[in-house]
C-alpha cells in the first residue's frame, strides 16, 4: 500500500483516484493473507477477496459469516469527525494528493485508542478467561484507574448504536462454537462495567470495537489484520471527506497558546 501511495499521482478526478486506491486494498490484504496460509489468491467479488481464504467458513455457516463480515464493514464506513477522518481532512486541506490524505487517515487508525480497541478488547477477554472472573477484573481496573478497552465512546452517552448490531452478530456467529466462552466473557465484562458506571452516575457502554474483534476471530482473521479490516472499510469515509472538503477548501491550521509552568503546557483550539 505504501509503495502504491508513493508512486501514484493524483491527476484528474481525485474521487476516481481515491476509489481506485480503495478498490485495491481488499485485493492486497487477501494476497498477504493467502501468502501467510500458503495458498494463492484468485479472482473474487469484493467481500470474497478476504473471506475465501478464511479457514472457518464451511457450507452451513457461510451465509451467516458473510453477512456478519459485510455488516461490520458497513458499520465502519464512516463516523463523522473521528481522529483519522480529521487527520485525512487536515492533509486534504493542504491540497496534497488524495493518496496522502488516505495514508494519513489509515496511519491514525494504528493507535489503540482509535482503531486498535477491537484487538485489545479481545485480548482482554482472553486474559480474563471465564465469565466468573469478569467482575473482579472490572473492579480491579476501576480501582487502579485503568481503561477497559472497548467500553465507552467520546460521542455517545447512550449505547453506541453500532455496538448493538456487533453484539447481536457476535452472539449469532459464536453460538455452538469454541468461541462461545469468549463471547460470554465479553458479555460479563460489559455487564459489570455498565453496572459500576451506573453506580457512579457516569453511564458508559460498549462501543462497536468491544465485540468486533471476536467476530473477526470467528471469521478466521489473525489479530494483526483487524485494523486493516477497519481501514478497508473506513477508506471510503475518508474519500467522502476529501471530496467534500475540496468543494470549498480552507487550510486547517489550529491555533495554539503556550502556558508556562503548568502540567499541560500547550492548549490548542480551532
Amino acid at each position: 500500500i505504501l509503495e502504491m501511495l508513493v508512486y501514484s499521482r493524483c491527476r484528474g478526478d481525485c474521487y476516481a483516484v481515491g476509489l481506485n486506491l480503495a478498490a485495491k486494498i481488499p485485493e492486497i490484504l487477501a494476497y498477504h493473507l493467502s501468502r501467510e496460509r500458503g495458498s494463492q489468491p484468485g479472482e473474487a467479488q469484493h467481500a470474497d477477496l478476504n473471506l475465501r481464504f478464511l479457514d472457518r467458513i464451511d457450507a452451513p455457516q457461510e451465509p451467516a459469516l458473510r453477512r456478519a463480515f459485510s455488516t461490520m464493514q458497513i458499520l465502519q464506513l464512516e463516523h463523522s469527525f473521528n481522529a483519522s477522518a480529521f487527520a485525512a481532512r487536515v492533509v486534504a486541506s493542504t491540497l496534497a494528493p488524495i493518496q496522502n490524505a488516505l495514508a494519513a487517515g489509515i496511519g491514525t487508525l494504528h493507535g489503540v485508542l482509535h482503531g486498535g480497541a477491537d484487538q485489545a478488547a479481545l485480548e482482554t477477554a482472553d486474559s480474563v478467561g471465564s465469565p466468573d472472573r469478569a467482575r473482579a477484573f472490572v473492579d480491579k481496573c476501576l480501582k487502579n484507574k485503568q481503561k477497559v478497552m472497548g467500553m465507552g465512546h467520546r460521542e455517545y452517552k447512550v449505547v453506541d448504536p453500532r455496538a448493538k448490531y456487533a453484539k447481536a452478530l457476535a452472539a449469532e456467529v459464536t453460538a455452538g462454537t469454541e468461541h462461545a466462552v469468549t463471547y460470554q466473557v465479553l458479555e460479563a465484562i460489559e455487564a459489570r462495567f455498565t453496572e459500576r458506571m451506573a453506580e457512579k452516575g457516569k453511564p458508559l457502554y460498549a462501543n462497536i470495537e468491544f465485540y468486533k474483534g471476536l467476530i473477526f476471530r470467528v471469521l478466521g482473521l489473525p489479530t494483526h489484520y483487524f485494523t486493516a479490516m477497519f481501514a478497508m472499510a473506513r477508506v471510503y469515509g475518508y474519500i467522502a471527506h476529501v471530496v467534500e472538503s475540496r468543494q470549498d477548501n480552507r487550510l486547517i491550521r489550529p491555533a495554539a497558546r503556550y502556558i508556562p509552568d503548568t502540567p499541560r503546557r500547550l492548549q490548542t483550539g480551532t
